[in-house]
């Protein structure tokens, strides 16, 4: 059976960001589905689009295919905080208030 919820406690700078990295951008290419994941502030979740996110995708051949291009005039494409792909899309967004989690549903939800 596989695990439903997954806790992880650590120290801090313990690679915890990195697997959870991994894993989203596995399932995105693997199993995709509608994702999320939410840091405590609006500039820690741009900074972890940009430097975390946003950088394997560029860096990967494979992802970088999968993945829209960042888009600012459409809908079909990707946003800083909004990564799109065949079969769902990754939203990284805030989780300093409740409103940003209404009206969303995730198969997979990462909270940093």
């Amino acid at each position: 059976d596989p695990a439903r919820t997954v806790n992880v406690l650590a120290s801090a700078q313990s690679g915890k960001s990195g697997i959870g990295q991994a894993w989203t951008l596995y399932s995105a290419v693997e199993n995709p589905g509608p994702i999320g994941i939410y840091l405590p502030s609006l500039d820690d979740a741009r900074k972890y689009a940009e430097e975390k996110i946003s950088a394997v995708i560029d860096g990967s051949p494979k992802l970088r295919h999968r993945f829209a291009a960042v888009s600012t005039r459409s809908n079909e494409g990707s946003s800083t905080l909004r990564k799109r792909f065949a079969g769902g899309s990754l939203r990284i967004n805030t989780a300093s208030s409740p409103n940003a989690l209404q009206m969303v549903s995730f198969r997979d939800l990462i909270l940093e």
